[in-house]
């Protein structure tokens, strides 16, 4: 179960420093075009997912069952995440061509790869792909918290039950000590 989870949150892990490569990368050019804003945004949206999902599988170990089941959902994000990898790679290439005309060749293509417009579409398409994949395990997570949470509140409505079955047990007794209260009070001050 702990390699289930570790690879989990390795994946998850890898899609947050990917994700936020490509935001610092494109942030730059963010007032450049509406789709590279676009763009963005939807990637900080991605990595915003990827960071609570990642604390929410460092703060509790999910049951095996519903483990599997984000494992799998995380699982399937890995081409997804390879691909984003792919592109940030391709954005920050830089190696140096041997001749002063292909460098000037690999720049001028290295300067507007990133902003075609199937680029960024792709990106798009891609975080878009993610973040559905992503939406089963937050939901089981969802779901999970959920069951967590109704079982503490029934737990809790239980010994609400028996408190109040004990104070009623309690309460023939504290009218019996009220009751010689009152009558020692009454018989000392005849006194």
């Amino acid at each position: 179960m702990a390699d289930i989870l570790g690879t989990a949150v390795g994946v998850v892990s890898l899609g947050i420093q990917v994700c936020n490569g490509l935001v610092q990368y494109y942030s730059a050019y963010k007032d450049y075009d509406e789709n590279v804003k676009t763009t963005v945004s939807q990637i900080e949206d991605l990595s915003n997912i990827l960071t609570v999902l990642q604390s929410t599988l460092h703060a509790r170990v999910p049951d095996p069952v519903q483990l599997k089941i984000v494992e799998d959902s995380i699982a399937s994000c890995s081409n997804g995440i390879g691909v984003l990898k792919k592109k940030l790679e391709k954005v920050k290439n830089v190696e140096s061509p041997p001749t002063l005309r292909e460098y000037l060749k690999s720049q001028a293509r290295r300067m507007i790869y990133p902003f075609k417009e199937s680029t960024l579409a792709k990106l798009r398409e891609t975080v878009s792909e993610l973040r559905q994949n992503l939406g089963l395990a937050i939901h089981t997570l969802q779901l999970e918290m959920s069951t967590l949470a109704h079982e503490k509140l029934e737990l809790v409505t239980q010994q609400t039950h028996s408190i109040l079955d004990g104070v009623e047990l309690m309460q023939p007794i504290i009218k019996k000590t009220d009751v010689g209260v009152d009558s020692l009070l009454s018989a000392q001050e005849s006194e």
